[in-house]
């Protein structure tokens, strides 16, 4: 087993090998591709030239054959008008096949087309005036028959040597033509035996690979349910503290209420007040850390109702000036939004005291802080803006996370931390969302986003 293991092929071996088949099977493709096009071009070079100048010098031949032939019907017995018509039409037709040649690359300069109608026009200027002449001069015309003759014998013998070139030319084109899909047949095999090598190796690597993913999946599913186990404890731990710890602040508070309700004077009226208070606060945390665990298990204890939007903002500008008075710091608001939300009136109030309370914390006594709000689209904004030493850039992701404490000066009352957690997590399950924009040294914003009903 472990020899086994040794032996096995690393993955990026496995990569290597498939991306060098790849290449290999690229190439060879490229090449056959190139050979491909060399056939094509060769078979056009074939039919284009060289077997059309085989086809046309079969038909010069003939018309050389024809022109000859003719001559002899003049000579034998005499020339007629019809004999001399017939060769007048057959010198025609020996010019005609010698244009066809102008323009084809025969390679000697004996065989090219000019060449061979100059020759043509001597041996016809030479003979045809002697067979008009005939009658009168029946001695011309026998002379010009015998040079005729021989003239036209060359031209013969010349359309024949074409004849025989243009053949061996298209037969050897025709072997490059047969050498060429050879070769590019047996690199089709090598091309086709190499994408049968890498369509195996794609499998095993697609099965190891596989194998991999499956084996990664189960380990993400196990984390993730061991992660979701780790939430659950959690969360039901907050719930269940929460739950045991109300009861007994709840009594603490209770008879702190009744020792300082008793008449007279007690010499630990101090110390209740304090018990007082601190159960109180108590109280609220245990508040805070219930909510948070029931967003977790996602059940927010929410009371969702029609809210109008200027009613509900009017509430709270008293204790939004009050929690910013206790700070030390003045209070401003201005509040130019309508319409109706569907909301947890409640729990918007939380939010928004949460963020008025959290700038008053953060503002040097005698400065302002301000709460505006105002309709944007479909959306109603709620600013609180306040005049302290603001926020850094590499601190302002961090602000929203439970139990975070900022480490900026000017803080002069802590904290658990969960405010501003909290007031996001109320605005996100309202379908809103709350952002902070800060510049360190002139104060920060808070931005809380919801959507109106309606709109």
């Amino acid at each position: 087993m472990e020899w086994g293991a040794r032996r096995r092929l690393p993955w990026w071996a496995l990569i290597g090998a498939i991306v060098g088949l790849l290449v290999a099977v690229a190439a060879g493709g490229v090449l056959g591709f190139v050979l491909n096009r060399n056939v094509a071009d060769v078979s056009r070079q074939a039919l284009g030239r060289d077997l059309r100048l085989e086809d046309l010098s079969d038909e010069l031949r003939f018309a050389v054959l024809n022109v000859k032939y003719r001559q002899y019907r003049l000579m034998f017995p005499r020339p007629t008008r019809d004999s001399v018509e017939d060769f007048d039409a057959a010198y025609r037709d020996l010019l005609s096949s010698i244009d066809r040649l102008e323009g084809l690359d025969v390679g000697e300069p004996d065989l090219e087309a000019p060449r061979l109608r100059g020759a043509a026009r001597v041996y016809y200027s030479d003979l045809r005036p002697a067979i008009s002449a005939y009658d009168s001069r029946p001695q011309r015309f026998a002379s010009a028959s015998e040079r005729g003759l021989v003239r036209i014998n060359r031209l013969e013998l010349s359309s024949e040597r074409l004849d025989r070139l243009a053949e061996g030319r298209a037969r050897a084109a025709l072997d490059v033509v047969d050498r060429t899909s050879r070769q590019s047949a047996l690199i089709l095999a090598v091309v086709q035996g190499g994408l049968v090598l890498v369509g195996a190796a794609l499998a095993y690597g697609s099965v190891r690979v596989l194998g991999t993913v499956r084996e990664s999946y189960s380990r993400e599913r196990e984390a993730r349910e061991q992660t979701a186990r780790s939430l659950r404890v959690r969360t039901d731990f907050l719930a269940d503290a929460s739950h045991e710890l109300r009861t007994p602040l709840a009594i603490l508070r209770g008879n702190a209420e009744v020792g300082l309700a008793m008449p007279g004077d007690c010499e630990h009226h101090e110390l209740l007040e304090d018990i007082l208070h601190e159960a109180g606060r108590l109280s609220r945390l245990v508040d805070d850390m219930l909510f948070i665990a029931r967003t977790d298990s996602g059940a927010p204890p929410l009371q969702m109702a029609e809210v109008d939007v200027e009613d509900w903002l009017g509430t709270l500008v008293e204790p939004a000036g009050v929690l910013v008075a206790q700070r030390g710091a003045s209070f401003r608001a201005r509040l130019d939004a309508r319409g109706r939300l569907r909301a947890d009136r409640g729990r918007l109030d939380q939010a928004v005291l949460i963020l008025v309370d959290n700038a008053a914390n953060y503002s040097p006594k005698g400065s302002e802080v301000e709460l505006t709000a105002h309709t944007w689209g479909s959306q109603l904004v709620v600013e609180v803006r306040d005049r302290g030493p603001g926020i850094s850039r590499e601190e302002l992701p961090l602000i929203f996370e439970r139990f975070y404490r900022s480490r900026g000066e000017g803080l002069r009352q802590g904290g658990a931390g969960l405010g501003l957690s909290i007031a996001k997590r109320i605005a996100e399950v309202h379908g809103g969302a709350l952002r902070a924009e800060s510049i360190p040294g002139e104060g920060t914003t808070m931005v809380l986003s919801l959507p109106l009903l309606g709109v």
